[in-house]
């Protein structure tokens, strides 16, 4: 069985568009075995931010055993949605090949791009390339009420602390233009609470609320027109 794990905002910065990750659980692995794309030297935080928000991070897939990784998000007060993937055994098989092959030395890092290429990102294609682009079918074009980029960035970084003021104005000058372009429904997708709702729509994976936050949600949920 595979289950894609989509947890809410934390309350630092690297955290408040949430995360995700999948999961196996087969006869190699009966405790379940997960596979994160968020991985990155979080010992250097001035030098990572800085490459954050140029889209120039190195991050890379790490495997954790799932027990150890729901403890630290339960740990962090996270939300925790779990949504077990109906797929075909062949299908199952397929994916779970994909993301074993990507733990490879020479393929699991890559430059993060917080819209374009990260722990989201990387989950969606997988599920996309083993059900035939089930997720991207018809989503692929923006509306005029599609929010923009900047939409986005700009909800990450509300209700942050006064720390975070300088910061937002960097990233606001560096997404530049292009950010100002309505997003599709895939585009939006690096977002793991529309990836869940897409999954849920798409492959029929009702999602199962494992932990809820006992705080507020430090962000209101995404309205995706």
């Amino acid at each position: 069985s595979i289950d894609l794990f989509t947890m809410g905002p934390g309350d630092d910065l690297f955290s408040r568009f949430g995360h995700a990750a999948l999961c196996v659980t087969d006869e190699a692995s009966p405790t379940g075995r997960c596979y994160n794309y968020g991985t990155a030297d979080f010992s250097t935080p001035l030098p990572l931010t800085w490459d954050f928000v140029r889209g120039r991070a190195r991050f890379w897939v790490s495997v954790q055993d799932q027990t150890r990784m729901l403890a630290f998000y339960l740990r962090e007060d996270r939300t925790v949605y779990r949504q077990r993937l109906p797929l075909p055994s062949a299908q199952a098989a397929a994916l779970r090949d994909a993301l074993e092959a990507a733990t490879a030395e020479d393929v699991r890092y890559y430059r993060y791009h917080h819209f374009h290429d990260n722990c989201t990102t990387r989950l969606r294609d997988h599920i996309d390339a083993v059900t035939g682009g089930v997720l991207r079918r018809g989503n692929e074009t923006p509306t005029a009420q599609s929010p923009t980029f900047r939409d986005f960035a700009r909800r990450g970084f509300a209700g942050h602390s006064q720390g975070a003021v300088a910061l937002q104005i960097v990233a606001e000058l560096l997404l530049g233009q292009p950010a100002d372009q309505r997003t599709s429904r895939t585009q939006a997708q690096f977002l793991p609470e529309i990836l869940r709702q897409d999954v849920a729509a798409r492959l029929g994976a009702a999602p199962e609320t494992l932990h809820q936050r006992s705080q507020p949600e430090p962000q209101s949920p995404t309205v995706y027109a």
